[in-house]
């Protein structure tokens, strides 16, 4: 089976790894990755599935992730996207990642009603006493991702005593 390579074809799936040269002498020039560096089935059934793929274009200015997260559906003649989102994280030290969020427990009932997948995607950016990381949570009701938002005040605790709440 032949590997698929961004940077060598063209098309719609080819333009989700490709990213905009931030560098001086090329800014703006698309960016496409060579490669996919990793394509994880992050949960499947019978009738769907979640990949999460990964690239690393060649920029020159700094270093560019890209994570798609796919939702497949399987139809009478093999699997098709039905719905994707696109995930970029930029300079030194960045990268992204995608997990399931549930437990082992509850893990054979995703799927099922009441009990769709929530995966939670990691975005770490920035290096250089910059760097942050963020994360969200998308779960698939029916045959499209959609972020999952907290729908009440939740309050917090920090470790040095501070709170603070989060209205939705």
């Amino acid at each position: 089976m032949k590997a698929f390579q961004p940077g060598a074809t063209k098309g719609k799936l080819a333009f989700l790894f490709t990213i905009p040269e931030i560098g001086a002498e090329s800014r703006g020039k698309p960016v496409a990755a060579l490669a996919i560096e990793s394509c994880d089935t992050i949960w499947s059934d019978d009738k769907s599935a979640l990949l999460f793929a990964t690239a690393k274009p060649p920029t020159v200015g700094t270093d560019s992730h890209i994570g798609v997260l796919f939702l497949l559906v399987h139809q009478r003649d093999g699997w098709r996207i039905d719905d994707l989102m696109r995930f970029t994280a930029m300079e030194k030290d960045s990268g992204l990642s995608a997990k399931p969020t549930a437990s082992a427990a509850i893990a054979h009932q995703l799927g099922s009603e009441g009990f769709d997948p929530v995966i939670m995607v990691n975005k770490h950016q920035g290096g250089r006493g910059y760097a942050y990381e963020i994360c969200a949570s998308y779960k698939v009701p029916g045959s499209k991702l959609k972020r999952f938002d907290l729908n009440s005040a939740v309050g917090f605790l920090c470790a040095d005593g501070c709170s603070f709440s989060v209205q939705s």
